[in-house]
């Protein structure tokens, strides 16, 4: 299985072509250290070039996505257990894809609004040393979920992540990269 496409193939040829052109173009300077700016700045845009088109190719030519997701938290050890099934819904096959899970805890229950909250009363001092332990709001994380996948396959998957004890009632984000 191979990265690439034929779409990436024809976009580094065109690369490939318009690097030699300019190259050539360059070469006709009389000036070495012009000659020597030149042929840098033709490597440094022909290189940005290739990468930013094989990243926009890779947008448009390999897609996949997630199917049946749900969680379940296991109390034991304080994880929570994403399963589902990835498919490949484009026509080209998916060397790897990445799903990343975003966790946020709601900031507070709904009615149970006080002033407290906003004014704290605080010293001059207390700026400068820290009192209480801050709690992350939101845990995110990143998960390889399937390898090698053929345009039109389907796969499941599980995969686990810490649960904080803290979060009370959290929303689940999901976005799912291929390439």
């Amino acid at each position: 299985m191979s990265y690439f496409t034929i779409f990436h193939i024809i976009a580094l040829v065109v690369i490939v072509i318009l690097f030699i052109l300019f190259l050539i173009i360059s070469l006709k300077e009389k000036k070495t250290s012009v000659v020597v700016s030149m042929v840098f700045l033709n490597v440094f845009v022909m290189g940005c070039l290739s990468i930013f088109m094989m990243l926009i190719i890779d947008q448009y030519t390999k897609k996949a996505k997630v199917l049946d997701l749900s969680h379940e938290r296991i109390l034991i050890n304080e994880t929570i257990v994403f399963s589902g099934k990835v498919q490949n819904i484009g026509g080209f096959d998916i060397t790897s894809c990445t799903l990343e899970i975003k966790l946020v805890n709601a900031p507070m229950e709904k009615g149970k609004l006080d002033g407290s909250i906003f004014k704290q009363e605080r010293g001059f001092f207390d700026v400068f040393r820290s009192t209480k332990k801050v709690e992350r709001s939101t845990v995110e994380m990143e998960f390889k979920i399937a390898q090698g996948l053929k345009a039109g396959e389907t796969r499941p998957f599980s995969v686990y992540m810490p649960y904080p004890a803290s979060f009370r009632v959290p929303s689940f984000y999901h976005k799912i990269y291929c390439h």
